[in-house]
């Protein structure tokens, strides 16, 4: 994970539709948000004012980009005696480079490239349905 101390210049990946970023964010009480996005500097625009009552982010971990929506998941379930609420956990039970270490690890698994190319492939044959859908849809409306 490529990580952030200023969150005010970070390179946000470009991605390819049905990828996500994994990011993991601390507030200046140390408290931990593990979460997923498309859009990072989105999401933290508005996280303010809701990042654990209105903490500052003071660094941010964003991942590589991935068609596996639950690494975020399996990372909540992990962490979970942690839990504050929604996604936000307890600094003082684990830290930011906790959560790094055990979503790098899922990232650097044997498994991972398996199983980020199986969702790819399902991802995109969802967005090639949805395409011939809307195509089929437009050419009705044109012969009428």
């Amino acid at each position: 994970m490529n990580i952030y101390n200023d969150i005010k210049h970070i390179n946000e990946p470009e991605l390819i539709p049905g990828q996500y970023l994994i990011y993991v964010l601390e507030n200046s009480d140390g408290d931990i948000k593990i979460g997923i996005s498309k859009h990072i500097e989105d999401r933290l625009k508005s996280l303010t004012g809701s990042n654990s009552a209105g903490k500052t982010i003071t660094k941010i971990a964003i991942s590589e980009p991935t068609y596996l929506r639950t690494i975020e998941t399996n990372a909540h379930n992990h962490f979970n005696p942690a839990r504050i609420e929604g996604e936000w956990f307890n600094g003082k039970i684990i830290t930011f480079e906790d959560v790094i270490f055990y979503i790098d690890s899922i990232f650097n698994s044997d498994r991972y490239p398996i199983l980020n190319n199986m969702r790819k492939k399902y991802a995109y044959s969802k967005r090639n349905k949805d395409d011939l859908k809307a195509w089929q849809k437009n050419s009705v409306k044109q012969k009428h």
